[in-house]
This record gives C-alpha cells, structure tokens and sequence, in this order.
C-alpha cells in the first residue's frame, strides 16, 4: 500500500531516480539515490530495506530530499536562517574559521 502511494506521487510529479548500492548484508541494503522532479534534477536521498530470514521485507525507510542544494547555495543558506538560526548563524562562524 505504501509503495503504490510512493508510485502514485512520483508519476503525478514526473519524478525519475536512479540508484546506487551502498551497502549490504544478508538482512539489509542500502541505496542512495538521485533524480529529477518535473524537470529539476535536485532530488536526492537514502533508503534502507531490512529483510527477515525468509527474504521478506520487514521494514524500509527512505529519506528523501526533493529540492538539495549545496551549503554555497544562497537560497539553502537562507531557508537554514530560517527554519534554524541559531544553527546556521553557527554553521556560517564555523564555515569561516575553518
């Protein structure tokens, strides 16, 4: 049910992505993942699928940015004084004196 939610989403948004193994073992994986929504290529997250003994899906989880900008990006800079001032007036004095 919450994959076919997940399809639904990235159809109606035009969002394609392609994956790259990370890690795995005999009951997890981890991926990482890049892609375009409508057209901007600035998606961007990490998935974890844990297995049981039978190969079944127990649990995923999937962090997922759809708009990732890089720390010298200004809008980024100005949604993180935002949201988190504290920690980004922080960020920028640290930024400074490396």
């Amino acid at each position: 049910r919450a994959w076919g939610t997940m399809c639904a989403f990235m159809e109606a948004r035009r969002m394609f992505v392609s994956k790259t193994l990370v890690a795995a073992d005999a009951n997890t994986i981890v991926n990482e993942w890049v892609g375009e929504v409508a057209g901007k290529h600035s998606a961007r997250g990490i998935e974890v699928w844990e297995f049981n003994e039978a190969g079944l899906v127990v649990e995923q989880r999937l962090y997922g940015f759809l708009d990732a900008r890089p720390d010298s990006s200004v809008v980024q800079n100005l949604r993180m004084l935002v949201a988190h001032p504290l920690t980004a007036i922080g960020y920028t004095l640290a930024r400074r004196g490396a």
